[in-house]
């Protein structure tokens, strides 16, 4: 998949000094990361550079949510089918 590609870049590109550049970075990887993307958001926990860690913990926790609301989601429906 294509956005998986572009994931790296992105990870890259967090840690540029031009302020402008690891916001805009952290943005797509917002928009572009899935649960396909959960390792290399992992690994990058384990940073010292503080704000890539904080990015991938804060899309770590959305992926997590969005996983969690469609379990909640498939379980309601199988309540309704039987």
């Amino acid at each position: 998949m294509k956005s998986d590609k572009a994931v790296q870049p992105l990870i890259n590109a967090l840690k540029d000094e031009d302020w402008s550049v690891p916001e805009s970075a952290a943005e797509s990887l917002r928009e572009i990361c899935t649960v396909k993307s959960k390792k290399q958001l992992e690994d990058l926990l384990e940073s010292d550079h503080e704000f890539s860690a904080n990015t991938a913990f804060e899309i770590l926790y959305e992926i997590e949510k969005e996983e969690k609301s469609r379990v909640v989601l498939f379980k309601d429906e199988k309540i309704f089918k039987t």
